[in-house]
């Protein structure tokens, strides 16, 4: 059974999507997912970390966020945390025929999120801060995608 975990931990700047994208390509290889899903992954992470650099430190604000990934045989978790400002994903996104999100100004990268990762799910501590956990099924999975 499979059961690898990995983490890397990077500066609130912008030049580190080079290495998100670096990290969790090499991830998705590990865990074997086609192409397809694997970028999938990426554009979701991407967006994530684009948002925690942008929106969750004050400008200029130094700070780190980390990004821990488990591969197990039936999933890929990734557990995006940073201890900026409390983010509320409660809020309901807007809903937009997939032909108009281009379209949008702001809030595209929560959708693109929903959109290819398989769950999402927001737990804020108040020692570790905002987690968010992103979660990319290897498999068929409920809403009946394939892999």
């Amino acid at each position: 059974m499979m059961n690898e975990k990995f983490e890397l931990t990077l500066p609130n700047k912008s030049e580190s999507l080079v290495s998100v994208g670096d990290f969790i390509s090499g991830i998705g290889h590990k865990a074997r997912f086609n192409p397809d899903k694997l970028q999938d992954i990426l554009i979701a992470v991407d967006e994530a970390c684009t948002n925690i650099i942008r929106y969750a430190f004050e400008n200029g604000e130094e700070a780190t966020f980390t990004i821990i990934c488990q591969i197990t045989t039936t999933e890929l978790t990734i557990c995006l945390i940073n201890q900026g400002k409390r983010f509320n994903p409660a809020s309901p996104l807007p809903s937009i025929p997939s032909r108009k999100v281009a379209d949008l100004t702001h809030g595209r990268g929560l959708l693109f999120m929903h959109h290819f990762m398989d769950e999402l799910k927001y737990e804020y501590h108040p020692q570790k801060g905002n987690i968010l956990y992103m979660i990319k099924y290897k498999g068929g999975h409920e809403n009946g995608s394939e892999g």
